[in-house]
């Protein structure tokens, strides 16, 4: 006569537990991977908008430009980014007294930053 066992075997309980720890390591790095992607997403997100934001200023500047002295650094000033972007404006004087013509170039650098992003455009005078 055999007599039955009852209960788990020391190696299948080794393995159970072996199993259970690998498929709650992979829960845990996919839950880390999902949290990067979503991050990667509003990253993005920020890039496109601060890039519109860029593109809706130079094209106000290329209409300026129509006249006969557009007035950038006003324009510049007054200029107020959507989408949650703030704006900061340096300006930037080169100039050039030797030799036989001197000449002088204002050059504006536009900052728009939005959720620590920022996006630099330039423009001349």
């Amino acid at each position: 006569m055999t007599r039955r066992a009852k209960g788990f075997t020391l190696l299948e309980l080794i393995l159970a537990i072996v199993i259970g720890f690998s498929l709650c390591s992979l829960l845990i790095q996919m839950g880390t991977m999902s949290r990067h992607h979503t991050d990667a997403l509003f990253t993005a997100e920020t890039q496109t908008d601060l890039l519109r934001e860029s593109e809706l200023l130079v094209s106000e500047y290329r209409d300026r430009l129509g006249n006969a002295s557009p007035n950038v650094e006003a324009m510049l000033t007054d200029w107020a980014p959507g989408n949650g972007v703030v704006k900061s404006l340096d300006r930037i004087v080169v100039q050039d007294t030797g030799g036989s013509f001197q000449f002088t170039v204002r050059i504006y650098k536009v900052g728009l930053t939005r959720d620590g992003q920022t996006y630099y455009t330039y423009f001349t005078e």
